[in-house]
């Protein structure tokens, strides 16, 4: 799933805006969704902008290499959605930057999914910018996915304080099979089953709504959570690696699949052998 976004952020008092910037580890790989979705939303602050960014710069000075940010935070405003994605590479050290003028200029913009199942977002700001010191800046805001079919997924991606986070984790293993769209909410059982080392859950889902899948032991513990977030109508997949929420192996013995989704909510059996 590609996805196109469309920022525009305001300044009062016409001051220079400030990006803060973490260091962070290499992505190695990317792996995109099959959809495309647009995103808008608006922000206007006093004079500082603020997020954790992960940047391909090898220097304090860049003008169109300005790619490869880690979080969810950006200024100025998309207009365009790059047609070829850059490499992510490492980013420069823990520090602020900032644009010699009043405001951002962002022109390209593309989602996907790192090798660590992290949401990036990369970027090309065509406006020089330079290292400063302090980043003591913040700020929060939110935004919402508009699909193409019309319906709103809100507050996909939000930002807070001095860093920035995704709400929706879990779309990183989760795929999209696009078809008309489903008649009725449905868990369908997962396969294969019995299954060892992992098992394909498929859902569909009748109208945009919140959805929540989790696996629960025979206790009825929370063993992991699958998916939490919105969906538009459509029939959707999620693969469950036989892993806990902490990365571990869960042993042999039954599990249970719970689905909660616009007022729908289904269990099915599933088995783990190993």
């Amino acid at each position: 799933m590609r996805i196109q976004l469309k920022f525009t952020h305001g300044y009062l008092n016409n001051r220079k805006g400030r990006f803060a910037m973490n260091n962070k580890r290499k992505a190695t790989a990317l792996v995109f969704l099959l959809a495309i979705i647009m995103m808008a939303s608006n922000v206007t602050a006093q004079d500082d902008l603020t997020g954790a960014w992960l940047v391909n710069a090898t220097n304090t000075t860049f003008g169109i290499s300005f790619e490869s940010l880690r979080t969810y935070h950006a200024g100025g405003t998309m207009t365009e959605v790059a047609s070829a994605l850059p490499t992510l590479t490492e980013s420069p050290a823990h520090g602020v930057w900032e644009r010699q003028g009043n405001d951002y200029s962002a022109t390209f913009m593309v989602f996907g999914f790192d090798s660590l199942g992290q949401l990036s977002i990369r970027i090309k700001v065509r406006e020089a910018l330079r290292l400063i010191s302090s980043d003591s800046i913040s700020i929060t805001w939110k935004a919402d996915v508009i699909l193409l079919d019309g319906s709103v997924i809100p507050n996909v991606a939000e930002g807070f304080g001095s860093g920035a986070r995704l709400r929706v984790q879990s779309l990183t293993a989760v795929n999209e099979t696009p078809h008309n769209a489903p008649a009725s909410f449905e868990l369908l059982q997962n396969y294969p089953n019995p299954f060892n080392p992992s098992t394909t859950i498929r859902f569909e889902v009748a109208k945009a709504s919140y959805v929540n899948l989790k696996v629960l032991d025979t206790l009825g513990r929370e063993v992991r959570t699958l998916v939490d977030r919105s969906y538009g109508p459509g029939s959707y997949f999620q693969v469950w690696d036989g892993k806990d929420s902490r990365n571990l192996s869960a042993p042999s013995g039954t599990y249970f699949l719970r689905m909660n989704a616009g007022g729908y909510v289904d269990t099915k059996k599933m088995t783990l052998i190993k």
